[in-house]
């Protein structure tokens, strides 16, 4: 098989020659094609997937729906872009890592909020009252699940990190959600505690013990924390936290505001030179993130930006509608993602199946 290099009478032509003995048959493919349409590499490139095509047609036995055309070339790319395993040595959970960076850095900034700002001993401090008083108080216990309803604030990061440390589990609702929504997604967690703050404390939610962060984070009442807290068995087997997908249930969804891309443009005028945007890709079944891009200042204006590369032993793949790799730059495809992926669905009856293969 080959590529003719003689005048082409088509633009592209394709001559099988089929040859038979008493023991051997043998197919010789010609390919005649326009030089001034097509490069020849690419031309090449077409004869080895042809070969490819004929092998699967002629030499097995496989369903048709399972031939592939991807070169193995293509397949090394591929075996390298999802290379990607990072040993982090032990697991442990995420607010052990932020008590020892507290250790570390105890008068450090850990957050800045508007105009509002607060240590990683602050931080961790607030953190252990809260928790302190999920478990004392308010009788949560590990694997419940504590639901926050919360504006962006400093506070909501000390929810997080409390429920964390309580061993329970975490599930954000957006407040400016219809109170029917909210409902529906306390009822698919199985919550019996909503976490309010100053700017939410108005909205009350009977049949679920609400309660008020800021109460507890002004309360100077001393208590004996770290006994309590120490004693309280979390591990990374523990589900971490709950979010929700945009319309599996089948219910209406809230209307939300999308972030514009002239938004980001407008902060981008005033960050520092320092500041890096990244485009984060990943549904709420693969942890929320499995691949990141770094956008650079023109590609802004573009208004379709790449997904990039798979995060850390995350691994990513473009494939048909039978699961076969696409070609690339040729074909489109669906996304699948293996490597991390959430623990599965709350809700009755609906089951997340990883796929790493």
């Amino acid at each position: 098989m080959g590529v003719d290099d003689d005048a082409a009478l088509f633009d592209l032509s394709c001559t099988l020659f089929v040859s038979k003995t008493d023991q051997t048959r043998s197919i010789t493919v010609s390919f005649n094609a326009s030089l001034d349409l097509f490069e020849k590499k690419g031309l090449i490139k077409t004869t080895h997937r042809f070969v490819r095509l004929l092998s699967q047609l002629f030499l097995s036995d496989q369903p048709l729906y399972t031939f592939s055309l991807f070169l193995d070339e293509e397949r090394e790319i591929l075996r390298k872009l999802n290379d990607t395993h990072v040993d982090y040595g032990p697991i442990r959970c995420a607010h052990h890592h932020f008590i020892k960076h507290a250790q570390q850095y105890p008068q450090k900034l850990a957050m800045v909020f508007e105009d509002q700002s607060i240590t990683y001993t602050e931080t961790l401090f607030y953190a252990q009252q809260v928790a302190f008083d999920l478990v004392t108080e308010y009788q949560v216990c590990p694997n419940d699940v504590v639901v926050q309803l919360m504006e962006r604030s400093i506070e909501l990061v000390i929810g997080i990190l409390a429920i964390w440390m309580s061993g329970a589990t975490y599930a954000p609702i957006n407040p400016h959600d219809p109170i029917a929504r909210l409902m529906t997604c306390m009822e698919q967690t199985n919550a019996k505690h909503i976490i309010f703050h100053s700017s939410t404390s108005h909205i009350s939610v009977s049949s679920y013990s609400n309660i008020r962060i800021n109460d507890i984070i002004n309360d100077m009442t001393e208590r004996d924390l770290i006994e309590i807290l120490s004693s309280i068995p979390v591990s990374p087997e523990h589900i971490s936290h709950i979010v929700f997908t945009s319309g599996s249930t089948g219910k209406p969804k809230a209307v939300r505001e999308a972030l514009s891309i002239n938004s980001v443009l407008d902060f981008a005028q005033f960050a520092h030179d320092k500041c890096q945007f990244y485009n984060w890709y990943g549904p709420a079944e693969c942890t929320e993130a499995a691949s990141k891009y770094l956008i650079s200042g023109n590609e802004l204006k573009q208004g379709h930006l790449p997904i990039g590369r798979p995060i850390p032993n995350v691994h990513i793949y473009i494939v048909d509608d039978y699961l076969q790799h696409v070609i690339p730059d040729i074909q489109i495809g669906d996304i699948v993602i293996g490597g991390m992926y959430s623990c599965g669905f709350t809700t009755a009856g609906l089951l997340n199946i990883g796929v790493d293969r």
